[in-house]
């Protein structure tokens, strides 16, 4: 499955690049994918963020599917 993994703001440092591509078989859900990424990236694991899956917030666990796109957000405030 490929899934395409967008990373922002001092996540960036943590992968090194803003953007990948992983071919893993075997993740089926964001939480899957947050423990495979973590252990990846070993910086991920202390860092907060939440995951956005085709530019839609994640609430909990969600599925995934071939080619879809994950942005890492890490907190942001505004007004």
């Amino acid at each position: 499955m490929n899934l395409h993994i967008l990373f922002f703001g001092p996540l960036v440092s943590h992968s090194g690049s803003g953007r990948i591509t992983v071919d893993e078989s075997g993740i089926q859900s964001t939480h899957e994918l947050r423990t495979r990424l973590e252990t990846r990236f070993p910086g991920l694991a202390g860092a907060s963020y939440v995951m956005a899956v085709n530019q839609e917030i994640s609430r909990g666990d969600q599925p995934l599917k071939d080619d879809d796109e994950v942005a890492l957000l890490p907190p942001y405030s505004g007004g």
